[in-house]
């Protein structure tokens, strides 16, 4: 039996059957590991992050009890805040920054520049250091905001 029209010792059908089977493989693991890159990794917590993140929990219910009573007596803030997630100072961008009621690029550079000269904020009051920002300003934004401390170097 003569193989006419072969080369590699495959047929006409069998070269379609092959290259079908090896288009379907490389879409299936390009399907995989574009799925694999969309789920991050999962995060393993230790107790001090848990009860780092049961602090901010608590301090995310006080400021939203506390900005419900404010809110109550005066019309609501057009611009868009942060008020969703809290800010780490000692950690967010210049961006980040902006969110916060009354904090635009000038200031946000400001407070990046103390941060960069102190090493960290410890507390928010400290931001009372920064120029531009009084008290009237740290209330409004206190309750948006936490200084985590950073982690130590190794």
């Amino acid at each position: 039996m003569s193989r006419k029209g072969t080369s590699w010792g495959f047929t006409v059908g069998e070269k379609r059957a092959l290259i079908i089977f090896c288009v379907a493989l490389l879409a299936g693991s390009s399907y995989r590991l574009y799925q694999r890159q969309l789920v991050p990794e999962m995060v393993s917590l230790t107790s001090a992050d848990s009860a780092a993140v049961t602090a901010i929990r608590q301090t995310v219910l006080a400021a939203k009890k506390k900005a419900q009573k404010s809110s109550d007596s005066r019309p609501q803030e057009s611009k868009d805040t942060a008020q969703a997630a809290l800010i780490d100072v000692n950690t967010a961008s210049a961006e980040m920054l902006e969110t916060l009621p009354g904090i635009g690029p000038v200031l946000a550079d400001r407070i990046l520049r103390e941060r960069a000269e102190r090493g960290s904020f410890n507390t928010a009051d400290e931001l009372l250091e920064v120029k531009g920002i009084g008290e009237k300003k740290l209330e409004a934004i206190r309750a948006y905001v936490v200084c985590l401390p950073l982690p130590a170097a190794d």
